[in-house]
C-alpha cells in the first residue's frame, strides 16, 4: 500500500502549518485501512511531534554530535533497516518515541505505556528511550519552571549522557520487527500459570501485531503444534521466561 508516514511543515507567513501524512497499511474491499486505534493514535502523535522536535535537534546539533561516537554504532544496522541512516534522525526518533510513550502513560495509563515501551526498545532497537523518558518526567513535574518545551530541550539531551554510562553489549540489539518484510504467523504461548501475566502477554502480542503486522494471524502454541508449518519460514514466537 503506502510507503510510510511523514510529519511535514509548510511556512505560512511568520508561522508554519504542520501536517501528518499517513499511508494506508491495507486495502480491504477497496476501503483504506489505517490499523488499530492505538496504531493510528501513536502515528498521529509521532508525526506531528517531528514539527516540534527536529528543529530543536538542529539548533543543538553540536551537543547532539557529542554522543554519536559511542551510542550510534551499537544500533547502526538496526536503525539503517528502518531508513534512519544518520545519528541526527536517530536522535529525533528516540525523542519522539519517548514522547509518545509519555503521552500514552498520561492518557491511557502505565500498562499501555509499558507495552509501547517494550515494542520500541525490544522490537525496534530504540534502546536509549528509557533515560529520555526519565528526563521527560522531570519536564512534566516542573512546568512552572519550563514554560515551553524549547526551554527544557538542552536538559533533555542529557539523557544521552546517562545512556553513555550503561553497557549495552550484553543486550539484544537485533531488529525484531524489520527482520523480514513478511511474517506468516505470530505464535503465542498459552502455558503461563499466572493468569494476569498470560492476559498481559496476550494484550502485548495483539498490540504488537496490530501495530506492525496488521493482517498476520495470531495462533496459540497448541495450534501451531497441530499444523504443518514447514513451508512457513517467517514466524514470530512470544512466550514468558518460564
Amino acid at each position: 500500500m503506502g510507503s510510510g508516514f511523514y510529519g511535514i511543515n509548510i511556512p505560512e507567513g511568520n508561522n508554519y502549518a504542520i501536517y501528518n501524512v499517513m499511508s494506508p497499511i491495507d486495502n480491504n474491499n477497496e476501503v483504506m485501512q489505517f490499523g488499530s486505534e492505538d496504531h493510528f493514535r501513536n502515528i498521529v502523535w509521532h508525526e506531528f511531534s517531528h514539527s516540534f522536535i527536529n528543529h530543536l535537534t538542529d539548533q543543538y546539533i553540536e551537543k547532539v554530535k557529542i554522543y554519536e561516537p559511542l551510542l550510534f554504532n551499537p544500533i547502526k544496522s538496526a536503525m539503517a533497516a528502518q531508513a534512519y541512516s544518520n545519528w541526527t534522525s536517530v536522535v529525533n526518533e528516540h525523542i519522539i518515541r519517548a514522547i509518545t510513550i509519555r503521552l500514552t502513560a498520561k492518557r491511557y495509563g502505565d500498562k499501555d505505556a509499558k507495552s509501547l515501551f517494550q515494542s520500541e526498545v525490544i522490537g525496534k532497537s530504540f534502546i536509549y528511550i528509557e533515560p529520555i523518558c526519565e528526563q521527560l518526567n522531570i519536564y512534566e513535574s516542573n512546568r512552572s519552571k519550563y514554560k515551553v518545551f524549547d526551554d527544557f530541550f538542552p536538559l533533555l539531551l542529557n539523557a544521552f549522557e546517562k545512556a553513555r554510562v550503561k553497557d549495552y553489549t550484553a543486550d539484544f540489539l537485533g531488529n525484531l520487527n524489520f527482520s523480514s518484510g513478511r511474517v506468516d504467523f505470530i505464535i503465542i504461548s498459552t502455558g503461563e500459570k499466572n493468569e494476569e501475566l498470560q492476559k498481559n502477554l496476550n494484550k502485548f502480542v495483539e498490540d504488537f501485531r496490530n501495530m506492525f503486522f496488521y493482517n498476520t494471524p495470531i495462533i496459540t502454541d497448541k495450534e501451531a503444534l497441530t499444523w504443518d508449518l514447514s513451508d512457513k519460514r517467517n514466524l514470530i514466537v512470544f512466550g514468558t521466561i518460564e
